[in-house]
């Protein structure tokens, strides 16, 4: 899991853990998918569930 910390945004967290080989837009749907994110954006503190490349 991760823990969003200020400036965060689920576009910069995604980029981050995107494989190198991989598309940031699918590591994004998968994000929203697992977190059940209504949108986009994300609040300080709250936790994520991260998958496993």
């Amino acid at each position: 899991s991760y823990t969003v910390r200020p400036g965060d945004t689920l576009w910069s967290y995604a980029a981050r853990i995107t494989p190198a080989d991989g598309d940031v837009w699918e590591t994004v749907a998968v994000l929203e998918e697992l977190n059940d994110l209504p949108s986009s954006e994300l609040t300080v503190g709250q936790r994520l569930i991260v998958p496993v490349w």
